[in-house]
């Protein structure tokens, strides 16, 4: 989906789910860990000031990142990699954005909805390129709600979500072996 849109992300909600969490705590939490990263999402959280206390931050290609607070281990990512830490089911809110969860040791405590534009050259292309006889295809690591829009919004031919970078790699090289 980055390639599909201009990467520029915007945070546009956040939704605290622990009422031991102030949304200013959630965030700092958040950009203390975002610094670490090189993703195109990080850059939502640049302009917040990240907590100084988080230790030994580690980026999860494909899933998120975690770091130390004190006793307490935070995790930043993918609804499906808070999914392997937290207690509870994980299920991101339902509006058409792109949401990373922020879990608290074996808890889930916040959500942030980001949102990013469609390059204006994006359904053209798809267009042309399947008008020109190929099969245009979606692979995409996003599993949001965001992600399942483009799928419906531009002309694929199919779209699979929710893919780590090795499996994209696979699927790609399977293609072309054909």
């Amino acid at each position: 989906t980055g390639t599909l849109t201009t990467g520029n992300f915007a945070l546009e909600r956040i939704e605290v789910q622990s009422d031991k969490l102030s949304e200013e705590d959630a965030l700092a939490f958040a950009a203390a860990l975002q610094a670490h990263s090189r993703h195109p999402l990080a850059k939502a959280f640049s302009s917040i000031t990240p907590a100084s206390e988080i230790e030994n931050t580690q980026y999860l290609v494909g899933r998120g990142l975690q770091g130390n607070l004190g006793a307490h281990t935070l995790r930043l990512g993918s609804p499906a990699f808070i999914q392997q830490y937290v207690c509870a089911s994980v299920k991101a809110p339902v509006e058409r954005m792109h949401w990373i969860a922020l879990a608290i040791d074996e808890a889930l405590v916040a959500w942030f909805g980001l949102t990013d534009e469609l390059h204006s050259s994006a359904e053209r292309t798809v267009e042309t390129l399947s008008e020109a006889g190929l099969r245009v295809e979606l692979l995409s690591g996003d599993s949001s709600a965001r992600a399942e829009d483009l799928a419906t919004r531009l002309p694929f031919a199919s779209a699979t979500l929710s893919q780590s970078p090795e499996q994209k790699r696979v699927y790609v090289a399977s293609l072309q072996q054909q």
